[in-house]
């Protein structure tokens, strides 16, 4: 009975952890430990902003739409509420061979990830924006931009609302 039980919790757990995954989703967890692992590192910057640092943003932002007055600020203010995170990983000033490999473990990271579009510049560098679209209402979660060019990862992890509203 206890073999059984045992082996229903670890049926149970494996299938957790890849049901929470998902395919086509942004492996946060791993970007942030990427990131973290190379912030120590010469010719790297980085700047993070949690929960709290998040909501303070977001309430100076609201702040200064209040004295703005201006309704798209507003709407700027409904879009970015549901961020809970942003990272700012900018490697462009390391070495040759540390780029060579943060762009190889990133592209391998954001390899299964859904590439929600690439825009490229004149020079031919892309930046390549990934996230997971909600259909339903029109959400994106967990949306990262990545330039392996320019060497820059921009996450912002949480939900963005709708943006119709600013056309």
């Amino acid at each position: 009975m206890k073999k059984t039980i045992i082996v229903i919790c670890l049926v149970m757990t494996v299938l957790a952890c890849h049901a929470r995954i998902g395919e086509g989703s942004v492996p946060k967890e791993r970007l942030i430990s990427l990131v973290n692992h190379y912030n120590d590192t010469d010719g790297v910057e980085v700047i993070q902003a949690g929960t709290l640092k998040t909501a303070a943003l977001k309430a100076l932002v609201s702040i200064a739409a209040k004295a703005d007055g201006d309704g798209r600020a507003n709407e700027l203010i409904k879009i970015i509420n549901g961020i809970k995170k942003v990272a700012i990983f900018d490697f462009s000033d390391c070495s040759e061979e540390k780029a060579e490999e943060i762009n190889r473990k990133l592209s391998k990271m954001l390899g299964p990830a859904e590439l929600l579009m690439e825009a490229k510049d004149d020079d031919g560098d892309a930046m390549r924006m990934y996230g997971i679209l909600n259909d339903s209402d029109s959400s994106i979660r967990d949306f990262v931009m990545y330039s392996p060019g320019e060497r820059t990862l921009i996450c912002f992890f949480g939900k963005i609302s709708r943006i119709d509203s600013l056309r």
